[in-house]
């Protein structure tokens, strides 16, 4: 239960603690914002503060570490800190209500200070007692949003956490990838299963990073104990692992109100012409760059393949029936659903023809009306998203003639556009593509599917 003691001066002490401790505490969050404030906060844990002050129990004073603890805070550093962190146990034994007035009166020069105080309550704390003691609260406040459903919870906003003595942890790269490393590269087949472990086996899978950040002998230093000492613990021990993951194996498309308009182009290409992309057996060769810091594609080399969708019989354009628009949405599609479907994506309204998604079968094949032409109604358009990371679908085959053709989509694959020329003479025009990755949260991955390609979902934390 977090409530918070917010800053005030000798002055405004005085005036409230005529008023019976009137107001003292607040669910209202406060923060240091004086221009010397520094980005560290102070943290307090196991106060157990008695009424009476003199109490010792196991050969020390509660009271006396805390006074000893606050005047450290206060004088350690020129810079003041964001705030004050108590965490829990505020009161000697069972929270009897001297016990929270004497934690609020020695942590008064906190609060003179002009430093927030905000208190949690452990197993040693009564919360009734710790309100009564402490001054009426404010309860309109307490019927705000909460952050957490049916609990009682407070977000302090700060410029940075560290939360373990205000340090920057130390990281070891981990150069030989060991597992008991700091970073750890790994392959993790199905993110969704907890249980799996992270598969070092083969590099070329790789999908997810697990990171550990640690406080003891081998790392960063054991963090030392202030109050814990009269127990016998100087010190402890302490690490966090957290892993990321990237999905590939994407299956289909969904848009939401979270994800918007998917980043999906209604073109096709034949799969086997991708491949020969890939591995430049098709290419039509590198004579355009794009430049990752500006979006900017100029004529030039950038070492990456390049193929020309356009279907024609020019030289390096596409021999007919490897390259179409398809219908995502109805097949009476028309060019202005094309022209929309390029510039902004396709739609929730678009996808509402296939019930809300656009998936792949369970045998791997989703067939998608189309044109094996390309009209020169959509030249702006494509012109006006040249250099942008986009999807296409790739198809195995497609049968039916003109504007009655059906592709057999087997996959997506990410491309950008880097030039497009579809006027003059018909052996000159082209759309050119090269690969690229294409990062969309509307898509829908599956474990283990292999049919896409540069196409992901955006980097979640999966343990």
């Amino acid at each position: 239960m977090p409530i918070t003691l917010p800053p005030t001066t000798r002055r405004d002490w005085l005036k409230q603690a005529t008023l019976a401790g009137a107001g003292l505490f607040s669910t209202k969050l406060h923060a240091a914002t004086d221009a010397e404030s520094s980005e560290s906060w102070l943290l307090f844990s196991d106060t157990h503060v008695s009424e009476d002050l003199n109490l010792e129990a196991r050969g020390a004073c509660m009271a006396k570490h805390l006074e000893q603890a606050v005047r450290e805070a206060l004088t350690r550093s020129n810079e003041k800190p964001f705030g004050l962190m108590v965490n829990g146990d505020c009161a000697y034994k069972d929270g009897q209500p001297g016990d929270y007035s004497a934690l609020v009166e020695l942590l008064r020069p906190i609060r003179e200070a002009g430093i927030p105080i905000h208190l949690t309550l452990g197993n040693h704390d009564h919360r009734e007692n710790f309100l009564a003691s402490c001054g009426s609260l404010d309860t309109s406040l307490l019927e705000e949003k909460k952050p957490v459903a049916h609990k009682h919870v407070a977000v302090v906003g700060s410029a940075l956490a560290n939360w373990v003595l205000n340090g920057h942890p130390e990281l070891d790269p981990n150069t030989s990838n060991s597992a008991s490393g700091d970073v750890v590269i790994g392959y993790i087949y199905d993110p969704s299963n907890l249980g799996e472990s992270l598969n070092l086996g083969d590099p070329s899978l790789y999908n997810s990073v697990r990171v550990l950040v640690r406080r003891n002998s081998i790392r960063n230093g054991s963090i030392l104990h202030k109050f814990a000492t009269i127990f016998g613990n100087s010190s402890a021990d302490l690490g966090a692992t957290a892993t990321a993951t990237f999905k590939d194996g994407v299956v289909g498309y969904k848009v939401t109100d979270k994800t918007g308009n998917a980043d999906l182009l209604p073109l096709a290409l034949q799969k086997d012409y991708w491949a020969g992309l890939l591995d430049w057996s098709l290419s039509t060769g590198d004579n355009y760059a794009y430049d990752p810091a500006t979006g900017a594609v100029t004529a030039g080399h950038d070492g990456i393949p390049e193929l020309n969708l356009f279907p024609g019989a020019g030289s390096g354009q596409l021999p007919p029936g490897n390259f179409g628009t398809v219908d995502i949405g109805s097949p009476n599609n028309s060019a202005a659903d094309l022209s929309r479907q390029i510039r902004y994506g396709i739609s929730a309204d678009d996808l509402a023809y296939f019930g809300g998604e656009l998936n792949l079968g369970s045998d791997g094949v989703l067939p998608l009306n189309g044109d094996t032409g390309l009209t020169a109604s959509i030249k702006d358009d494509l012109i006006s998203i040249l250099g942008q990371p986009r999807a296409i679908p790739i198809f195995s085959t497609v049968s039916g003639p003109g504007n009655n053709s059906v592709f057999n989509v087997v996959g997506f694959v990410g491309i950008r556009i880097m030039n497009v020329r579809l006027t003059g003479a018909m052996k000159s025009k082209e759309v050119v593509i090269q690969p690229a990755y294409v990062v969309d949260d509307a898509v829908i991955t599956a474990a283990g599917a292999g049919s896409s390609y540069f196409v992901y979902e955006p980097v979640h934390l999966t343990r």
